[in-house]
């Protein structure tokens, strides 16, 4: 009997390891097709200004008023696709608002070191506002996230102050190996020219800035 209990437990424990990579794969999938749903989705949309929306000048009110959505707008959320340049201030899911956008100078793939000038992507949120920033202004983004804190990248002490700003909504440590102070930011959308931030013109961050108050999401795709 037991060793009918220990050859089943020992099969228990040699199957563990696969049922973990299928459920790691399965999570991927499910990213991967939520990216794209998203970029559908987006791409399906009317443009909501009907102007070119490179050189749109329009304050929030104005954009609000043309769009028939109340000022100021509720359940704002901000939406950049690397590849399209392209950022959709949304409310609710309504498109208001698209801006053409400047990446880091090293635009494909996710942020993962100091210096890499990569812009980082997946889920974040606005954690700090600067409106005396060298940027004019500047909404800066929770990066790093725990799930950027490879293994050995951080210490631990690092690791733990970024999970905490993380849980609590916090702006995390900018000064780990995995660099910091990402944001959005004005001075200029028309080139990839950041170390890693997004930067729009300086009318499209003024109507960012009145319209996204901390906390608020900012998804930032491939």
């Amino acid at each position: 009997m037991r060793s009918t209990f220990v050859t089943s437990h020992a099969h228990r424990l040699r199957a563990w390891p696969f049922v973990v990579a299928l459920a790691l794969i399965g999570l991927a999938l499910r990213q991967v097709q939520a990216e794209r749903d998203v970029r559908h989705a987006v791409a399906a949309m009317p443009t909501p200004t009907h102007v070119n929306v490179e050189h749109d000048k329009r304050s929030l009110a104005e954009l609000c008023a043309a769009a028939g959505v109340a000022y100021p707008p509720k359940d704002v959320r901000i939406v950049v696709e690397k590849s399209a340049r392209q950022l959709t201030l949304f409310v609710g899911d309504r498109p208001l608002v698209r801006y053409h956008v400047g990446l880091g100078f090293s635009t494909s793939g996710n942020k993962q070191r100091e210096g890499d000038g990569k812009t980082p992507e997946g889920e974040l949120r606005i954690v700090t506002r600067n409106d005396k920033s060298r940027f004019h202004r500047f909404l800066g983004l929770s990066y790093p996230r725990p799930n950027d804190a490879w293994a050995g990248s951080v210490t631990t002490d690092e690791k733990h102050a970024i999970d905490d700003a993380f849980a609590g909504g916090a702006k995390p440590p900018w000064d780990t190996p995995l660099g910091g102070a990402v944001g959005i930011h004005g001075n200029g959308g028309d080139k990839d020219w950041t170390s890693g931030c997004v930067a729009v013109d300086d009318a499209a961050i003024d109507v960012l800035w009145d319209a996204a108050p901390m906390g608020t999401k900012v998804r930032i795709l491939p």
